[in-house]
């Protein structure tokens, strides 16, 4: 009886097994196969069996450029995207490494000019240090602000981007900030031989000089260098200077104040190079002092001599001082 149970049981499970065969058959159109894209980031697609891939945008990779899809990863057979797929496929993406450069700019704030140059990328670059008048270069940074320095021995080149030039005035002048720019105060109390007035100061334009009413003497100061770009000769900026003998006064200059070149035993010459006579604000800004060994000879742009003459306060020097 157990025999034919058992028996019994197991041809209904064949005839089960079969039925559920027969009613879930599976047809070639509703089979999918994965097609991936090696050497991309694209993500993989299903495509039905018997259907074709749709080529897909063109990838991108920085410092490569794409040359195409290929069948095997020797990339020795270009892929066919017209050819049916039957099997799981990969594309093999070629790419050719090509150089990326980027261009490194140099702001040197009135040093030296130095010219942009194409950096490639991940590389280091060699800057020949450039020179300022009386200043000491610090070194690059990454920042106007000066607070990121930028190593050109360690640091890689990643983008385009300006570099910096930080300084430092040879000579640590005193100074008051404008609305245009700085004035250096106490001009005729430096006790420097050779002295270079920078450009700029922290960056911020130097437009003016001046100086104190003299006590003492300053015989330490030899020779002096103005920037163009000057704006003003303040009131008494050489004033008891005594060892300096003559002053190129820049183009730019629009100012002379009182006193600017009073009390200066050994001035023989001041050079004016701006051919519009800079606003003379007192007739006393040349004052001859007792010890003056000669008068002194006041330089003009040639062809312009008169324009000066007749203009305020120069007059007072037209007869014995002014000349081409």
């Amino acid at each position: 009886m157990m025999n034919k149970i058992i028996l019994v049981l197991f041809l209904a499970a064949i005839s089960f097994m079969g039925c559920k065969k027969n009613e879930e058959p599976v047809s070639k159109d509703e089979v999918k196969y994965f097609v991936k894209f090696d050497n991309t980031a694209l993500a993989d697609i299903k495509v039905p069996h018997g259907g074709t891939v749709v080529k897909p945008q063109t990838p991108i990779k920085e410092g490569a450029t794409f040359v195409g899809w290929y069948k095997d990863a020797n990339f020795s057979t270009l892929f066919d995207f017209s050819k049916p797929i039957e099997n799981h496929t990969t594309l093999y993406g070629k790419w050719l490494i090509t150089k990326v450069f980027y261009t490194v700019s140099f702001d040197t704030d009135y040093g030296d000019e130095i010219f942009p140059l194409l950096a490639e990328s991940g590389k280091k670059i060699l800057v020949k240090t450039p020179n300022k008048e009386g200043c000491t270069f610090e070194g690059w940074y990454s920042d106007i602000e000066m607070k990121n320095p930028f190593s050109t021995e360690n640091e890689l080149i990643t983008a385009d981007r300006t570099l910096y030039a930080k300084w430092t005035s040879i000579i640590p002048f005193t100074e008051t900030q404008t609305t245009t720019g700085v004035i250096i105060t106490n001009f005729n109390q430096l006790n420097f031989t050779n002295v270079i007035v920078p450009t700029t100061l922290n960056r911020k334009k130097v437009v003016g000089i001046q100086g104190v009413y003299p006590q003492n003497a300053n015989d330490f100061m030899k020779s002096v260098t103005l920037p163009e770009g000057l704006l003003s000769i303040g009131e008494f900026a050489f004033s008891n200077c005594t060892g300096i003998t003559n002053v190129n006064v820049p183009a730019s200059v629009t100012s002379v104040g009182e006193e600017s070149f009073s009390r200066n035993g050994n001035l023989t010459e001041v050079r004016f190079n701006s051919e519009i006579p800079p606003a003379l604000l007192s007739n006393n800004a040349f004052m001859i002092s007792p010890m003056q060994s000669t008068e002194v000879k006041i330089l003009v742009p040639v062809g312009f001599l008169e324009d000066y003459k007749k203009a305020k306060n120069w007059d007072f020097y037209a007869a014995k001082n002014l000349s081409n």
